[in-house]
């Protein structure tokens, strides 16, 4: 396959390196600085137990550059970039190519299908955690594995092959909605309470009263989900069934439990919605945002995630001082009550 990886950051280089070792043609479409590296000295990927694997892979900051047409797109970009990528997607694609959506939330394939036809779109999650340490340098934390699922009909056996070829754990599944929701599940913990608060997960799954927080605000997600018929999916390292009903447990048990999975996780590691107030735009309205727009065409309330939302995106874009939240867990509490 000629595959083309669209935004290939830490994500998007990961599975593009994935793609080459298994013999597949791959090239990287991503920001100035790491494609050029990656094109003069290739993508060097450091592994959870410290080998180091090196790939050769086109790369490009411009879909001009690109040797397409392309049998696969893999789309990982940030949310607030899918429509601008949709849009050239269609002139990159062979006339029998595939979307692959790797992006975290929901609503991007439903983007994607408009301009391609959803008949020629993939549903997808990734749970390996990947960072870039330095332009061209990719350190790969955690093994984790793919989901793929067709959005409607499309294949996804040859891609599922080829990402086992490469080392990575792969496989198919049926339900594409059930696959995104379950991922956004995963996405909502300690995410966007951690963005507002500017503290670690550990801490949040610390504290008694930010803990409620989080279980109404996955609660939530969940009941939104139920609303939609969602069949809620493991994913690789994930036992998602098993989150569901663990919200429903007694609160000291449910906090314990939690609080011990996500300290061992990623307890001290920041989440994806800090680094993007960083950068001043966030994903927010495809996670927490998704679930309130979700839940009220369903007629299910999501007060919290309603929120949570507004204010991560409040703060991104300057209407709100992030020092009224930082380290303040009242503040967030007052927030809520309103």
């Amino acid at each position: 396959m000629n595959v083309l990886v669209y935004g290939a950051g830490a994500v998007g280089s990961f599975v593009g390196a994935v793609l080459a070792r298994a013999g597949e043609r791959v090239s990287l479409l991503g920001r100035p600085a790491h494609v050029q590296a990656v094109a003069r000295d290739g993508l060097h990927v450091e592994g959870p137990g410290g080998s180091r694997t090196w790939v050769r892979i086109a790369a490009a900051s411009r879909p001009e550059e690109l040797d397409g047409p392309f049998d696969a797109v893999v789309v990982t970009v940030k949310g607030y970039d899918t429509h601008r990528a949709a849009s050239t997607i269609p002139h990159l694609l062979a006339p029998h190519g595939r979307v692959v959506c790797l992006q975290n939330g929901v609503g991007h394939e439903e983007v994607l299908a408009g301009q391609v036809g959803s008949g020629r779109v993939v549903a997808g999650a990734v749970t390996t955690s990947v960072s870039l340490a330095a332009p061209g340098r990719l350190v790969q934390h955690t093994r984790g594995g793919v989901v793929l699922a067709p959005w409607d009909g499309a294949p996804v056996e040859d891609l599922v092959d080829g990402l086992r070829r490469g080392g990575l754990a792969a496989r198919a599944a049926a339900d594409a909605r059930g696959l995104k929701w379950s991922k956004l599940l995963l996405n909502l913990v300690a995410n966007a309470t951690c963005a507002v608060l500017d503290l670690p997960p550990r801490v949040i799954y610390g504290h008694p009263g930010l803990f409620r927080v989080e279980r109404r605000m996955l609660q939530e997600a969940v009941a939104v989900g139920r609303a939609l018929g969602v069949r809620w999916v493991d994913l690789p390292g994930f036992p998602v069934r098993m989150l569901v009903p663990t919200l429903r447990w007694p609160e000291p048990v449910a906090r314990s439990v939690l609080r011990r999975a996500v300290s061992g996780g990623r307890g001290t590691k920041m989440p994806s919605l800090w680094h993007d107030l960083a950068r001043g735009r966030t994903e927010v309205a495809y996670l927490n945002g998704a679930v309130a727009r979700w839940g009220a065409a369903a007629g299910v309330p999501t007060p919290v995630n309603e929120v949570l939302a507004r204010l991560v995106e409040e703060l991104s874009l300057g209407l709100r001082d992030r020092e009224l939240f930082r380290h303040h867990p009242e503040a967030l509490m007052q927030a809520l009550a309103r």
